[in-house]
């Protein structure tokens, strides 16, 4: 049996603290180069990328057609999709829906409203600085998409921006496509552990200066300062972190995984030999009352009906009962007759309706034919023959 093994090379990525204390494998399986399978990401990912290049290409075009602007969005979006072969799903229900299968175009309009809101306040907060010369040319970089390298923490991220306020100090700003506060109205922890790094590292650059910090949102903003009880905050992290995870070492993922409720979000836990083990326990202890969430399944295939667009597979579970998997792309399964009477795990499902007393579902499908953008985008299926 191989031993599934990782290793930290990297700098701490502030961006990934959150995951880090989630769980430090799935740390190590987002943020370093390895050969183990992951589950697509969803469209969504591919999109927040997209909205992120755009308002660099407003900010220094100005172009300000609303068609133009949504039809770049657009072929930035699926042109992300192609080039990093994630989501062959999501490229399947794009050739057959078009674009609309992926995103509404009300959600396009509201991305690039937000694009928009973006690029006029970096506009006006670099013309804050006509006597910073001198700051622009020294330890401080000033401007959009900043690299920061911390010796100190050993950590490194890009900033969108950092800028100096007339008041003299300084604001270091996030992006994010979603929402930025939690159910509770206060940030999200892993959106302020990560603003919180970045000006942790400015810091380091001007300790006497003032740092003030933004996660600037789709659906609102929040504002804050790098005061005492933050840095010590992400200080904590980074020492966990660094005896966790130490560089250049190898670890073993029985080791360093953290199963939890976190596991049915993970791309990686296809390869996780815990989440392998002790699936059919997650799935029960963590199931999501919403009926769109995701959830794997695993049983024994009996019987697989195909037709030329779609096929579906009738399975036998662990608990005796039988299911059924609907609207599967015939092409993602090319080895159909190989599988029946064999073991097979699908990861990603969504399902038609949520059971009575939380009970797992029996009928799930892959892709929603009335409603594409509801597919299930991260579907992944695993097989092996029995002995």
């Amino acid at each position: 049996m191989n031993i599934m093994t990782l290793e930290r090379t990297r700098p701490a990525i502030p961006s990934k603290l959150g995951v880090f204390l989630a769980c430090p494998m799935r740390y190590l399986m987002e943020s370093e180069q390895h050969s183990f399978r992951c589950l697509p990401l969803p469209p969504q990912a591919a999109l927040g990328s997209a909205v992120h290049r755009l308002a660099d290409t407003l900010q220094k075009s100005g172009e300000n057609n609303p068609e133009s602007i949504i039809q770049r969005l657009e072929n930035d979006f699926v042109a992300t999709l192609i080039k990093t072969q994630q989501g062959a799903l999501a490229l399947w229900v794009w050739e057959r829906y078009g674009i609309a299968g992926l995103v509404s175009r009300q959600a396009l309009i509201k991305y690039i409203r937000y694009t928009k809101s973006l690029v006029t306040p970096v506009t006006e907060r670099v013309g804050h600085l006509p006597d910073m010369i001198k700051m622009r040319e020294s330890v401080i970089p000033i401007g959009r998409e900043k690299l920061l390298k911390s010796t100190c923490f050993d950590m490194q991220g890009r900033a969108d921006l950092i800028y100096r306020k007339e008041t003299g100090q300084i604001r270091v700003v996030d992006f994010k496509t979603g929402e930025v506060r939690d159910e509770k109205n206060q940030p999200k922890e892993e959106y302020l552990l990560q603003i919180a790094a970045y000006g942790m590292m400015v810091k380091e650059l001007a300790p006497e200066i003032n740092i003030e910090l933004e996660l600037a949102g789709v659906g609102g903003s929040w504002t804050g300062v790098l005061d005492n009880s933050l840095q010590e905050c992400v200080n904590r992290v980074l020492v966990s972190f660094n005896e966790i995870l130490p560089r250049n070492t190898s670890f073993s993922a029985l080791n360093i995984a953290r199963p939890g409720r976190h596991c049915i979000q993970c791309a990686g836990r296809c390869s996780c030999p815990i989440y392998s083990k002790n699936s059919c326990h997650f799935r029960q202890q963590f199931y999501p009352d919403d009926r769109h969430f995701s959830i794997d399944i695993h049983g024994r295939l009996l019987e697989v009906e195909m037709d030329d667009n779609f096929t579906t597979l009738r399975l036998l579970l662990p608990d005796g009962y039988m299911a059924k998997v609907f609207h599967i792309p015939t092409r993602f399964i090319p080895e159909s007759n190989e599988m029946i009477g064999c073991d097979v795990t699908l990861y990603g499902l969504k399902v038609f309706g949520v059971s009575s007393e939380k009970k797992i579902p029996r009928n799930f499908y892959v892709v929603d034919t009335q409603e594409p953008r509801r597919s299930a985008f991260q579907f992944f299926l695993q097989w092996k023959k029995n002995q």
